[in-house]
């Protein structure tokens, strides 16, 4: 068990600071290097480290960043995103529409994909227009962490967890999609307040000239992804639904395999397989049973008071490691915290909007704030916390009220 224990703590060290004096490891390479120990050093054997790997959860992001790819390529992402930006007249009007755009736009294909093409869009809006990036930008990267909680495939850790509940793709809507609304209405009315003399000011205009646009890879690239769309909700199988989609497309694009899985995220893959190996050496060790022992008071409580004790402990962690690893991590433990499906939705409700509390809480955040930096628009820790301490407890509190209800 201490070897287990050691080899986790290394992971999530490397996981969660990743600057080491004279190390450099980024978090894919600190899971990869976490399995190979678990395997190396007998805590699991070459054969149960490769049967641990939840290929479901695997096959699901590559089918879906397949399609994410050919959309991206065809323009579709970045005229929607112009067009939005096209029809506000107020800075009220942009920051209203910027963040349910980003919400709705991550709710089908993931949120990190939607801050990398929409950031750089909203930043040439903004100054052009002389009004300030920061609530803008900060309305980005929290609305499209709020909008992909409401469906399986908005982000990696509900992929994680809808595999492994088996909760159908409209039913995990139907429970999470009211939770999405109310809270990108709270994350619009927090920023306009914080904001209030720059987003309550004079109207603006400012002209954007089309982009690009690939017709007919867009028609064929909506006609498959309303097809993975009638699948999922359909109750089809979710993972081969989203491969046999990318796979399509890989034959009807017109462009060259290898140039669309270049833009694969790769390095993610590879994250999430050295977890589950990693994991998968902690259960075999007995070492959860002893982590949820720590937890047992805060998970013995009942209703409201047992979703937001879990709710803490999710924001917490997620704040610490990330809200992906520690979807990992917790997911061996769900069938002895009990609860049924309540506790995948009250996990995919909290370890996402986890990601607001601080920049460091989920990968949109860096991408939003890493474009601004290199674009000269600077947002800080405590600015961007000034918002998420607010945002993150006010949806959690509301998400915890709504789950409860029968």
């Amino acid at each position: 068990m201490l070897l287990a224990l050691g080899i986790f703590l290394l992971t999530y060290l490397l996981i969660s600071v990743q600057r080491f004096p004279g190390v450099s490891i980024d978090r894919p390479g600190g899971a990869l290097l976490g399995a190979v120990l678990m395997v190396l050093l007998g805590v699991v054997t070459f054969e149960g480290a490769i049967a641990s790997i939840d290929f479901r959860t695997i096959v699901l992001l590559l089918g879906m960043m397949i399609l994410v790819s050919y959309l991206a390529m065809a323009g579709f992402l970045d005229l929607v995103s112009v067009r939005i930006l096209r029809v506000a007249r107020t800075p009220f009007q942009l920051l209203a529409l910027v963040a349910v755009s980003a919400g709705a736009l991550s709710a089908l294909f993931v949120n990190d994909t939607i801050c990398l093409i929409y950031t750089p869009i909203l930043l040439r809006a903004v100054l052009l227009a002389k009004l300030p990036p920061a609530p803008y930008l900060i309305a980005l990267a929290t609305s499209s962490n709020i909008g992909s909680v409401a469906t399986l495939v908005g982000n990696p850790q509900n992929m994680l967890l809808g595999m492994r509940s088996g909760v159908p793709f409209l039913e995990f809507s139907r429970r999470m999609l009211p939770i999405a609304v109310l809270g990108l209405a709270i994350d619009i009315g927090v920023i306009a307040y914080l904001y209030r003399g720059a987003i309550f000011a004079r109207g603006y205009r400012v002209e954007i000239p089309d982009p690009k646009v690939d017709v007919p890879l867009l028609m064929k690239a909506l006609i498959v992804l309303g097809a993975v769309l009638l699948g999922f909700v359909l109750g089809g199988n979710i993972p081969l639904v989203a491969i046999s989609a990318a796979s399509a497309m890989l034959l009807v694009g017109g462009k060259m395999p290898a140039r669309v899985l270049r833009r694969v995220d790769w390095t993610l893959l590879l994250f999430f397989s050295g977890l589950f190996i990693v994991m998968a050496g902690v259960e075999e060790s007995g070492l959860l049973e002893e982590l949820l022992a720590l937890f047992d008071p805060l998970l013995r409580l009942q209703g409201l008071g047992f979703i937001l004790g879990l709710s803490l402990l999710a924001v917490v962690a997620s704040n610490i490691v990330s809200n992906v690893p520690f979807v990992m991590m917790v997911l061996p433990m769900v069938d002895r915290i009990g609860g049924g499906d309540l506790v995948f939705y009250t996990l995919a409700m909290s370890a996402t909007f986890a990601g607001n509390l601080t920049v460091i809480g989920s990968v949109a955040n860096m991408i939003v704030l890493e474009l601004g930096r290199r674009a000269g628009v600077e947002v800080g820790f405590f600015e961007f916390a000034r918002v998420g301490i607010l945002v993150t407890a006010a949806t959690v509190l509301v998400g915890g009220v709504i789950l409860s209800l029968p």
